[in-house]
């Protein structure tokens, strides 16, 4: 009977270990599951982030161009309407006062001659065509922008390495497509010597922004700080002394003047009050003796 028992327990214990070491298993998979979905994730939003890195620069380079080519064109067509406008004037000028002569025959040919050439060198260089082309590709290239940070932000709240494994399918198929035709119109629209000249460019206002910005985060900081002592100090019921407005010898000596001009103010106040009560007194003397001095007269005359 207590061999019995004691195979009883034993079955007991084997079982109880193995529920434990069941636990521990699916525990360490989980955790293993899970520390994989991040390491996954982590990886694919980083891909994804380079791609639209790529992207975001070559679509900035792209619109330093097409500014370029609107200038160009902006001016080309500025000065065609001016010239136009110009030999419309001298043509009306030179019928109202019967001008005939060699040189007004000559100045409306050259000014016709000089709209027809800049309309035509505008029309060889095509650059409104390549300026719609420009713009039809930075449209789709922001839009893929943000559909691929719309992959992204479905990649950081994914639950399982399965959601995971559908988002990246999803992803390869019409985003990736996209993402590959936007990238081949850039490079045919942008030539290696324009990607060199205008990285200059781009670099240099990315230096500026990352400046300016930090200028703005350190100046925000500092003001933080100072409310934060300004709070302090109130709440210990002390005088806040502003840093870097300290008197200079100008605004000491105003001070001193203000101080000798308020002092004798009240000085002269004093003394016209000191006067004042004075007269005050005499007068009531006076008074005083006006009755003494007309009893003595009656005496006298008596």
């Amino acid at each position: 009977m207590s061999i019995i028992n004691k195979f009883k327990e034993l079955l007991e214990q084997i079982n109880h270990d193995n529920r434990i070491n069941k636990t521990q298993t699916d525990f360490i998979m989980k955790e293993s599951q899970q520390n994989t979905l991040s390491f996954e994730q982590k990886l694919f939003n980083e891909q994804i982030q380079r791609k639209i890195d790529k992207l975001n620069i070559r679509q900035h380079i792209l619109r330093f161009k097409y500014s370029s080519y609107k200038k160009s064109y902006d001016i080309s067509t500025i000065i065609v309407i001016i010239l136009s406008s110009l030999l419309t004037v001298f043509e009306a000028i030179k019928t109202e006062f019967n001008l005939n002569d060699g040189l007004f025959q000559l100045v409306p040919v050259f000014i016709s001659s000089t709209v027809a050439f800049i309309a035509t060198l505008a029309k060889f260089k095509k650059y409104q065509e390549k300026m719609e082309t420009m713009a039809r590709c930075l449209e789709r290239c922001i839009s893929i922008i943000f559909r691929l940070t719309r992959i992204q932000e479905h990649a950081y709240h994914v639950e399982n390495l399965k959601q995971l494994i559908e988002l990246k399918k999803r992803y390869m198929g019409e985003p990736y497509e996209n993402y590959i035709g936007s990238r081949e119109e850039i490079e045919k629209n942008l030539k290696f010597k324009e990607l060199v000249l205008h990285m200059e460019t781009y670099r240099e206002y990315v230096l500026r922004f990352q400046d300016s910005e930090a200028k703005y985060r350190y100046e925000k900081k500092k003001i933080n700080n100072k409310l934060n002592q300004i709070d302090k100090m109130l709440r210990n019921n002390q005088d806040y002394i502003v840093e870097g407005h300290s008197q200079s010898t100008l605004d000491i000596l105003q001070t001193c003047w203000d101080t000798i001009t308020r002092c004798r103010s009240s000085c002269c106040v004093r003394k016209n009050i000191n006067n004042e009560i004075i007269d005050l007194e005499d007068d009531e003397t006076k008074e005083d003796d006006r009755p003494k001095r007309k009893q003595f007269e009656t005496k006298t005359t008596i």
